[in-house]
């Protein structure tokens, strides 16, 4: 069984979470707290961070097969199929329109513009306040294989003003869709729900669904709890 404590609507099931031995790391900043109950309790934890590569994706299954001790592959033996079929959907849909990442879609914006570009789509900017510890290595490879990538400080108000015409673009998160003034948006907040092979395929709907129509910018921000 898989617990979250998003789950946990009363607290004998948080106590019942409490009871896990095992856990998954899917963002950094939990790394410490689980270090810490790995001494107190010998409960043990396995690193799969979010990651929207589909290779990526699959040595993360393998070190999960591996951590449970587990054969997987049958499980999810129809997935990284599905997940090429997506990501051909939307590369098609979005065509040669640029892309613009922001870090209020993933905590995790240079991997995600890394993984884009891998499946050739045309990204052109990444908005973020701060490059989180594992996205350093994809920093890099920014900067030294895809130049042309822009990468902003979202939040420096001397490096950030507002387009104040319509961008004829795709906004991967409400920031890049605000400070763009992007046609068309991928409403997708802080990883919500993406993991995986499902993750991916779930962006890629998204972006090639958001293609479809113009978006409501104001509406958008004041759902995500922005001001504008």
């Amino acid at each position: 069984m898989v617990r979250q404590i998003s789950s946990c609507s009363t607290f004998s099931e948080y106590e019942e979470m409490s009871r896990s031995g095992r856990s998954i790391v899917i963002k950094p900043f939990v790394r410490y707290a689980l270090n810490r109950l790995e001494k107190r309790t010998g409960a043990t934890h396995v690193d799969m961070p979010i990651s929207y590569d589909i290779d990526t994706v699959a040595k993360e299954y393998q070190d999960l097969s591996d951590f449970l001790g587990e054969d997987l592959s049958e499980k999810i033996k129809d997935d990284r199929s599905l997940c090429e079929q997506a990501i051909h959907y939307a590369r098609e849909e979005v065509a040669d329109v640029p892309v613009f990442v922001s870090d209020s879609a993933t905590v995790f914006p240079l991997s995600l513009a890394v993984a884009l570009l891998k499946y050739g789509f045309r990204v052109a900017r990444v908005y973020l306040s701060e490059v989180v510890g594992p996205d350093q290595k994809y920093a890099d490879i920014l900067l030294n294989e895809y130049p042309q990538v822009e990468i902003i400080q979202g939040d420096h108000p001397d490096s950030v003003s507002r387009s104040e015409t319509e961008t004829i673009a795709l906004a991967v998160g409400e920031e890049a869709a605000y400070l763009s003034n992007a046609r068309y948006v991928a409403d997708i907040s802080s990883d919500e729900g993406l993991l995986g092979y499902q993750g991916i395929r779930i962006l890629m709907d998204t972006m090639r669904l958001a293609m479809k129509e113009k978006a409501d910018i104001r509406k958008l921000i004041d759902e995500y709890g922005g001001i504008v």
